[in-house]
């Protein structure tokens, strides 16, 4: 084989790995200039008043002050507390969290069951097919 062969067939290699690790995608967003934040008191009341606008019943994640997130089942909300059922392998008791050491409250949402991993799968598969049909191109082009 003629070492041209050779660099077109690395160079198309490089290309597909580059491609498939994620290597070749753009950064990520960064936070835009003149972004203000709120005082902690606005926040709290922000945070309450979501967590008064879920319904009983919904699967939340709970952030803590102290970074913490518990996943569970929203129960009730007082006044200045949500009481919170943590999923957790081994039963627990109700949690009572006060609404001043919250972090953020947000519904959680399902990993997406089968449909999600088929889609994955496919996803791979076809990205496989392509890189190999590429390195043959590149093999077999002269």
């Amino acid at each position: 084989m003629n070492p041209e062969l050779y660099m077109r067939t690395a160079a198309v290699v490089a290309l597909c790995t580059s491609l498939a690790s994620g290597c070749a995608t753009a950064p990520a967003a960064v936070r835009q200039a003149g972004v203000r934040t709120v005082p902690d008191q606005v926040t709290r009341e922000v945070l309450g008043d979501l967590a008064r606008q879920l319904p009983a019943g919904s699967r939340v994640v709970v952030t803590l002050d102290s970074g913490q997130r518990i996943r569970g089942t929203l129960l009730r909300v007082t006044g200045d507390q949500v009481v919170l059922h943590p999923r957790v392998r081994v039963p627990e008791p109700p949690l009572e969290i006060s609404l001043d050491t919250l972090r953020g409250i947000e519904a959680d949402q399902p990993n997406g069951g089968m449909g999600k991993a088929i889609a994955i799968g496919a996803a791979v598969g076809a990205g496989a097919a392509l890189g190999i049909l590429m390195l043959l191109a590149a093999i077999y082009a002269d």
